[in-house]
C-alpha cells in the first residue's frame, strides 16, 4: 500500500470513528465539472429524457461513445473525483461521454433510472459508434443491472466496473474482517438504502442485487476491487459468475486497496486509469483475448 493510500484510509477512519460516515447525512452538493474538462472538450447539457444528461466531445472527431454511471451510493450526487476520471475519456480514449445524472433516492429509484438509461442508450445508439459502459460504486451495479433489465448485450462492447456495488446481503462470512479496514462503507446502511433504491423494499432483488441475475452474452468487461472494500466478496461472485457464463472477464483484485482505488489520488489508482484507457482503446494485446 502507497502512502497516498494509508493517509487516505487514515482520514476516513477517523471520519467513520466519530459518525460523520453515517447514514442518513446529508448529502453534498452535486460537483462540477473539471476547468480542464470544459477547457478541453465540448460540454452539454440536456433534460430531454427527464433528468440531467452530460455530454463531453473531443473537440476532433471520436470513434466511440462512453456513457459513465457515477457512485455515490445511490443517495449523493456526482463528486470532483468522478469528473477527474472522466475529463481524461475524450481526448486520451477518443470518445464522446454521456453522464446521465440519474435521480437519487430516496426519492427516486432504480425503475425511474432503468426508464432514464433506456432513453439515453437509444440516444447513444443514434451516433453509429461503438458503445462503451462504465460505472464506479453504485453506478457499477447500475451498469450491470441495466445490461440484465434493458437487454443491452448485443448492443455494448466492453463493460468498465469499479468497485461495483452487486448485492446487499452482506452475509459473508469473512466481511467482519475486510470491514475493519474499509474506512467508507457501512454494510447496514447499504442494504437499507439498495431496499429504498428497489422501490418494492427488498434489498435482493434483482434491478439492486444483479449479480444475482444470468449474467450470459455480457460483454467483455474489466473489473477492479480491493481487497479492503466491503463489496470484495460480491466482486468475487461476480467473477466466478461470469467465467462460468463465458464471458471475456478481465479482473483485477489489489491488496490491501481501498474502494474505489482508480478514482483516488494514488499510485495504485493512477495505474488503475492507465489500465482502463488500455482497455478501452484496445491498446494492450491482454484486452483483445
Amino acid at each position: 500500500m502507497s502512502a497516498e493510500m494509508k493517509a487516505i484510509k487514515g482520514f476516513f477512519q477517523i471520519r467513520k470513528a466519530l459518525g460523520l460516515s453515517r447514514f442518513g447525512r446529508k448529502a453534498k452538493p452535486a460537483a462540477k465539472p473539471t476547468k480542464s474538462l470544459l477547457a478541453n472538450t465540448e460540454f452539454s447539457t440536456s433534460t430531454e429524457f427527464g433528468f440531467e444528461l452530460n455530454e463531453i466531445s473531443p473537440k476532433t472527431n471520436y470513434d466511440k461513445v462512453i456513457i459513465y454511471l457515477h457512485g455515490g451510493g445511490f443517495v449523493n450526487p456526482i463528486a470532483i473525483q468522478h469528473w477527474q476520471l472522466i475529463e481524461k475519456l475524450p481526448v486520451d480514449a477518443n470518445a464522446k461521454v454521456l453522464v446521465p445524472r440519474y435521480g437519487l433516492a430516496p426519492h427516486h429509484d432504480v425503475a425511474e433510472a432503468l426508464e432514464f438509461l433506456s432513453k439515453v442508450m437509444d440516444y447513444a445508439k443514434g451516433f453509429g459508434k461503438e458503445i462503451i459502459l462504465m460505472g464506479d460504486s453504485a453506478g457499477g451495479g447500475l451498469a450491470v443491472s441495466a445490461i440484465q433489465q434493458l437487454g443491452l448485450h448485443d448492443h455494448i462492447s466492453k463493460l468498465v466496473l469499479i468497485s461495483p456495488w452487486l448485492d446487499s446481503d452482506f452475509a459473508h462470512p469473512g466481511l467482519p474482517e475486510v470491514k475493519r479496514h474499509d474506512p467508507w462503507l457501512i454494510p447496514e446502511s447499504l442494504r437499507r438504502i439498495a431496499a429504498v433504491w428497489s422501490g418494492d423494499d427488498n434489498h435482493q432483488d434483482e434491478r439492486v442485487s444483479p449479480v444475482r441475475g444470468d449474467l450470459s452474452g455480457f460483454p467483455r468487461t474489466l473489473l477492479f476491487i480491493g481487497s479492503w472494500d466491503i463489496l470484495l466478496f460480491d466482486a468475487r461472485w461476480f467473477y466466478e459468475k461470469a467465467t462460468s457464463a463465458n464471458v471475456n472477464i478481465h479482473y483485477e483484485e489489489l491488496d490491501q486497496a481501498l474502494h474505489v482505488y482508480p478514482l483516488l489520488p494514488t499510485p495504485e489508482g493512477a495505474l488503475a486509469r492507465e489500465k482502463i484507457l488500455d482497455f478501452i482503446t484496445d491498446s494492450r494485446a491482454l484486452w483483445s483475448e
